[in-house]
């Protein structure tokens, strides 16, 4: 965030994106940050958000995701559960494809149901998966 938030404020007008996307993918496992407290993350994302509007998206393998992305300031249409194999990393990126294409659409904003075939397939085969 703080990388992008510089680029961009000394860029050239025209260079700057008129949207801006955040993808966050976890296994859940590293948490353990020296530089950032929760709630700087949440303070930082909550500023993007608010001043220009950025996006975030929140998914996360063996963790709860929605809980994680809501301790950070992502809302939960924004944050979805994941299985961390093959088919789970392949329907991730179909799922972050789509907002993509939505985001380079000016007119778009990610549409709530971007996350449909993820949580299909995280509770399809979720109560499958030994914990």
């Amino acid at each position: 965030i703080t990388n992008t938030k510089n680029i961009s404020r000394h860029a050239k007008k025209e260079d700057i994106p008129q949207k801006t996307l955040f993808i966050i993918i976890t296994d859940g496992y590293e948490n353990s940050s020296q530089l950032y407290s929760y709630r700087d993350i949440k303070k930082m994302i909550s500023t993007q958000k608010e001043k220009y509007k950025w996006e975030f998206l929140f998914i996360g393998a063996n963790i709860d995701a929605i809980k994680a992305a809501n301790d950070i300031g992502i809302h939960k249409d924004f944050a979805c559960n994941m299985i961390a194999d093959d088919k789970g990393i392949d329907t991730v990126f179909d799922s972050v494809s789509s907002c993509v294409k939505m985001c380079m659409t000016p007119t778009l904003n990610i549409s709530r149901n971007w996350k449909t075939k993820l949580e299909k397939d995280y509770n399809k085969r979720a109560k499958n998966k030994v914990k």
